[in-house]
């Protein structure tokens, strides 16, 4: 059992399952592959470094890099990489600033954007505007600049045109401190540049935010309404309709059709909800 954990689909359809807690709140090493042909989960190995609330991004050579994470009033700098072709975690150095609760998002060149989170305790100190980005070629992290807004349980998206859409998270010390705020990393100047607020203010929304077909990004969770956001004009836009209540912890899936598949989370207190919502653009 494990909670805080990641899950990236790697080569051959199957899911690389890693770290998190267990149920009495111990960080784990441990990770598993999920074979959807076999229907069958098998161990994968230890990371190098048990770890919480950790993000993992799938590189454009087919490696998982890990990078944070963490426990209590603690964060990791540390990252390691997954080769699934020999199976095994090999260290990948330090990120310039310890982190949990942060974004990273593979860009276009194949490089890694690697924004905000908490440093340890959740405070308004802790919580961090700093980004780095990962360079694929000399396995290194580097600076670049800083957000417009400090940010932890944001969400990133790549667009169509490269830049990273950021949007919502916490500013403070918990969800009561979440933020409508968004802004835009452009890579090729390395800036981020502060655009339209949401029309609500969302924290841990990361699972639903997703890349439509046709470029622009549907942006949901913590709260029942739905909006858009278009790329071209910078702007968001609320959709017809929303899902019911609002949710925190839900999962938001593209299907092959172009429709979004949101499912489950909480409304900010338990109990989780059982209800699904189908969003057709």
């Amino acid at each position: 059992a494990r909670t805080g954990h990641t899950a990236t689909l790697i080569s051959g359809g199957k899911v690389l399952i890693t770290g998190g807690a267990d149920m009495s709140g111990n960080l784990l090493s441990s990770a598993e592959i999920y074979d959807p042909a076999m229907g069958v989960f098998t161990p994968a190995g230890n990371l190098n470094t048990a770890r919480s609330n950790h993000q993992a991004t799938l590189l454009s050579d087919g490696r998982v890099l890990i990078t944070g994470g963490g426990s209590g009033e603690s964060a990791l700098a540390s990252a390691e990489i997954f080769d699934p072709e020999k199976g095994v975690f090999l260290a990948a150095g330090q990120m310039t600033a310890p982190r949990k609760f942060h974004a990273a998002t593979l860009l276009e060149n194949g490089d890694v954007l690697i924004a905000g989170g908490s440093s340890g305790k959740f405070s308004p100190e802790a919580t961090l505007s700093n980004a780095e980005i990962f360079d694929r070629r000399t396995g290194t992290f580097a600076s670049t600049g800083n957000m417009t807004v400090r940010r932890y349980g944001h969400a990133a998206t790549r667009l169509a045109d490269g830049r990273i859409l950021i949007t919502g998270g916490s500013t403070g010390r918990e969800w009561k401190d979440r933020t409508a705020s968004a802004e835009t990393f452009d890579p090729n100047r390395k800036l981020f540049l502060k655009t339209e607020n949401m029309s609500l203010q969302r924290f841990n929304h990361q699972a639903a935010t997703l890349l439509l077909a046709d470029g622009r990004v549907l942006v949901a969770g913590a709260g029942a309404r739905v909006e858009i956001f278009d790329p071209a004009s910078g702007t968001f836009s609320s959709t017809a309709g929303n899902v019911g209540t609002g949710r925190i912890f839900s999962s938001a899936t593209l299907l092959p059709n172009g429709e979004v598949l949101i499912t489950g989370g909480y409304n900010f207190a338990y109990p989780p909800t059982a209800s699904a919502w189908l969003y057709s653009p």
